[in-house]
């Protein structure tokens, strides 16, 4: 199936933030076997951040906060 133009924007502008962001590597992996245990992984200068998804405008389960993560929420 070919990608709509949408899609290709979605993905070139996802690349650039990527990008400005020295975003290595990411990947989706499983802890176990149990596959509602993704998570999504992101890699920058040696230091990664983990979740395990987004829904609602909301980070949940993230490895370098403590439980989910709201956009918008200010460190305290």
């Amino acid at each position: 199936m070919k990608m709509n133009d949408n899609q290709r924007r979605f993905l070139n502008e996802f690349h650039d933030l990527l990008r400005k962001y020295s975003v290595d590597e990411m990947f989706i992996s499983y802890h176990s076997g149990d596959k509602r245990d993704y998570r999504i992984t992101l890699s920058s200068n040696k230091q990664r951040l983990e979740f395990a998804g987004y829904s609602d405008n909301c980070f949940t389960e993230v490895g370098t906060y403590d439980g989910n993560y709201k956009v918008g929420d200010q460190d305290e």
